[in-house]
């Protein structure tokens, strides 16, 4: 190894704790002036809808922030064209989904605040962010780590 892979690792090692504090995500919303429009349900494994986050209706801003520090771990899309967007810090990993775009890589650190795609907006349909959380293998609730008007 040479120094300056091993001062990229030591880097990502300060970067990405293998945990990181909720009390950093708190109060932060990943759309500005965001409204809380569904909670996550209690059955968190309904093949019917999408139930183990929550949905974000947006104001005017289309804009989609990152609620952490992390590492994007993917850039796919759902369906024909609705991309989302993983990010991991530590064990915890964070979807943001029903964008339009991306404006992020694969690989690619963020810091929290940073902007990371755009809503997807058709019409008049209002727009909504899907947001969920994971540690490892486990759905969490979202309101656990994020701060929206309600």
């Amino acid at each position: 190894m040479n120094f300056k892979n091993a001062l990229l690792i030591i880097s990502l090692a300060i970067y990405l704790p293998n945990t990181f504090a909720q009390k950093d995500m708190k109060n932060f919303c990943p759309l500005e002036n965001g409204k809380i429009q569904k909670l996550m349900s209690e059955n968190k494994y309904s093949l019917s809808e999408p139930s183990g986050g929550i949905k974000i209706l947006a104001d005017t801003n289309l804009e989609v922030y990152s609620i952490m520090k992390g590492m994007v771990i993917k850039l796919d899309t759902i369906g024909i064209n609705n991309p989302f967007i993983l990010i991991k810090q530590g064990e915890y990993i964070i979807s943001y989904s029903q964008l339009e775009e991306t404006y992020v890589n694969n690989g690619e650190l963020v810091k929290r605040g940073q902007r990371i795609g755009k809503l997807y907006s058709s019409g008049g349909n209002k727009k909504s962010l899907y947001v969920e959380v994971w540690d490892s293998i486990n759905k969490i609730n979202p309101l656990d780590f994020i701060d929206c008007y309600q």
